[in-house]
């Protein structure tokens, strides 16, 4: 399991532990409005667990390693070598610059796979 680092974030895979955590901000209005409907729980978990077993996707968290968001990265079925990268934080995580932290500091794994 892999654990990255930025000066102000720690970024690391989904645990089971998480899944408070994913529920609240994917519950979240105003999280969810530009991402799409929210879902039910059983659908949420749904994703949770495929995030579980994901590679390349990780929990922000800020160094007292509260959870803020997630991160991570999406190869395009069509197109192997297209990829989009997805994030979401919680509002009062949001304008703090996490994201573009964040994707920097996870950048080397998506580049390099054969780094995990």
């Amino acid at each position: 399991m892999i654990t990255l680092t930025t000066s102000r974030l720690l970024l690391s895979p989904f645990t089971e532990s998480d899944w408070p955590f994913f529920l609240r901000l994917r519950s979240n209005p105003q999280v969810m409005r530009f991402m799409g409907p929210i879902l039910d729980e059983k659908a949420l978990r749904n994703v949770f667990d495929a995030r579980r077993e994901a590679s390349g996707v990780f929990v922000l968290r800020d160094s007292r390693g509260e959870a803020l968001g997630d991160i991570g990265l999406r190869i395009s079925s069509k197109n192997p070598h297209e990829a989009d990268v997805g994030y979401a934080l919680l509002p009062e995580a949001q304008g703090n610059g996490y994201a573009q932290r964040s994707a920097g500091g996870c950048l080397p794994l998506w580049i390099c796979p054969a780094r995990r």
